[in-house]
């Protein structure tokens, strides 16, 4: 019900499983993620507290808790829920609780901090993943660092992270997130690589009679890199009419949608920028919080389109909201200087 926007019918069997299960945290842990679906944050911090009440010990609502601490802003709660999983004894909780971790800082704008904490984290691994394990989780650990680099846009050493992880043996393992790579790759300037592994992509992808949907993504999101607006709205318009059709009205993956925002906005559709970033932005997932930069970023989009149409209240409420986040980010993030300079700007007219 969910996925296909019944939020009434889907509290309502969420109600009967409750009945039936009253000391079970399930149906709470599926109530707060229906109401984070739909955009009632409070709500579905009230669910999952519930859900923990009745079993601290439920890891699932433990980190979407968390995650929800995180989009409200209380750190130190979402640091938390968090690493409860770390009193757990099997190490797959450990390295789990330590890549959620990493959110945190990253959500705030923090990079240097991000990177630190991710080597300390490395150090961390080696003393207890097991031999056989540790190469996946360090190609994990060198895709945070690619991505929180390429925030700070320092492309080529982001750049030279992804070839890391290409070069290595156990790469495999990242044919079902290639599109991730293709992402950074094409953010980093590396066209024509993330072009050769956007077709490698789609040859894995009809060997294994999969659909296409990522491969209209990564397209989709090469294109926006080219600045070719049109055909990145074409492309990821495409993965959102693919999704329609499997009954996923296009919430369970942020990053696509979120491009295809951006792709609006860059291509002067300013009202379709809004209708897809603000439909976004309401939507506190898992999905959007693996992108705590973009899932940020998103304010300042929409305050940029809500200025281009003449809607300047809704520009500065938009703009004071992304800056409230990356209060105390980084210095010479480009996006804070400008969104400040333009929120001075309208302050001023209003």
């Amino acid at each position: 019900y969910g996925c296909i926007g019944a939020y009434d019918s889907a509290l309502m069997v969420l109600d009967k499983y409750a009945a039936i299960a009253p000391t079970e945290p399930n149906p709470f842990d599926s109530r707060g993620a229906v109401y984070a679906f739909f955009g009632q944050l409070d709500s579905a911090i009230a669910a999952y507290k519930k859900a923990v009440t009745l079993n601290p010990d439920f890891i699932a609502s433990q980190t979407s808790l968390g995650m929800m601490y995180l989009y409200r802003g209380d750190y130190l709660r979402a640091d938390s829920c968090y690493r409860y999983k770390m009193r757990f004894p099997f190490w797959g909780n450990k390295t789990s609780a330590c890549f959620d971790l990493i959110g945190i800082p990253a959500y705030q704008g923090k990079f240097n901090e991000a990177l630190k904490f991710i080597d300390d984290c490395r150090l961390q691994f080696k003393k207890f993943v097991p031999a056989e394990s540790y190469a996946g989780i360090e190609l994990s650990l060198k895709h945070q660092e690619a991505y929180i680099l390429a925030a700070k846009r320092e492309f080529a050493s982001a750049a030279k992270k992804i070839d890391t992880i290409f070069a290595s043996p156990e790469k495999d393992f990242s044919h079902d997130l290639r599109f991730l790579f293709i992402y950074l790759l094409a953010e980093c300037g590396k066209i024509s690589d993330a072009e050769r592994l956007a077709a490698e992509y789609k040859i894995y992808l009809d060997k294994n009679n999969s659909p296409l949907d990522e491969y209209r993504h990564a397209t989709g999101t090469v294109a926006l890199a080219k600045k070719d607006y049109k055909t990145a709205i074409k492309n990821l318009e495409n993965y959102a009419i693919a999704k329609i059709g499997r009954n996923d009205p296009g919430q369970s993956n942020f990053l696509p949608y979120y491009l295809l925002g951006l792709a609006y906005l860059k291509d002067g559709q300013y009202q379709n920028a809004i209708r897809e970033l603000e439909k976004q932005a309401s939507i506190f997932s898992a999905s959007r919080m693996m992108e705590p930069v973009n899932s940020v970023l998103i304010y300042y989009h929409l305050g940029l389109a809500y200025e281009q149409i003449g809607q300047n209240s809704k520009a500065v409420d938009r703009y004071a909201t992304f800056l409230n986040i990356w209060k105390d980010a980084d210095p010479g993030i480009p996006e804070i200087d400008d969104a400040k300079t333009r929120l001075r700007r309208l302050q001023s007219k209003i």
